[in-house]
């Protein structure tokens, strides 16, 4: 966890945790660049061991890639989703992107995983280096949220993160004049949905 009164950063590595004096500004150009550390700095819980060179490989590619289409393909319980939801936060605080729509096989599903990212958002970690974020709509259920935050530039941002299932529609979307600007497509089709060739090409 990160102390912002202290600058002290406790990170667990494979099983310890390790204490680190470090400032919030070598602590944001950390998080800005290394996908480790984003992944021990946003679910220091879930990592016992050392961080495997897949996860560390995709992660970096979901937060770092210049290209405007990714497509990641791993196994199931390779942690796919949970790098995804990572990959969200990150992306509220480190980049442009304000408007995020997160779509998987079922809305229910898709607004689970970002009750999960809003979460982070309220974690001991993310409050201590951003603040608290300030939400004025919050919809567990339908999987909608607008809320303002302190990115890493220290700039004011409001952000809106919208939950859809693989049957809705995502063309055309628009809230408060503003349009997604970061689509993450997270396990559409489930494995009955893709049973046969002709389902799979559908």
């Amino acid at each position: 966890m990160f102390n912002s009164q202290t600058h002290e950063f406790n990170q667990p590595i494979g099983g310890a945790t390790v204490h680190a004096d470090i400032s919030r500004e070598q602590l944001l150009q950390l998080l800005a660049t290394d996908a480790e550390a984003v992944l021990q700095f946003t679910v220091p819980e879930q990592i016992e061991l050392a961080v495997p060179d897949v996860h560390r490989y995709c992660l970096r590619k979901m937060l770092l890639s210049e290209t405007s289409k990714l497509c990641i393909a791993i196994p199931r319980g390779f942690a796919k989703t949970t790098l995804a939801k990572v990959c969200a936060a990150w992306h509220l605080y480190f980049t442009s992107h304000r408007f995020i729509v997160y779509l998987s096989n079922t809305h229910t599903v898709a607004a689970n995983a970002l009750k999960d990212i809003v979460a982070f958002l309220r974690s001991d970690n993310y409050v201590s280096l951003f603040g608290m974020p300030v939400f004025e709509v919050e919809r567990e259920s339908e999987g909608f949220y607008i809320f303002t935050i302190c990115d890493a530039q220290g700039n004011t941002k409001r952000c809106i993160l919208r939950a859809l299932g693989a049957t809705q529609q995502v063309r055309g979307l628009n809230v408060d004049n503003q349009r997604p600007d970061l689509a993450i497509v997270d396990d559409v089709e489930s494995r009955e949905e893709i049973a046969t060739p002709e389902q799979l090409k559908k």
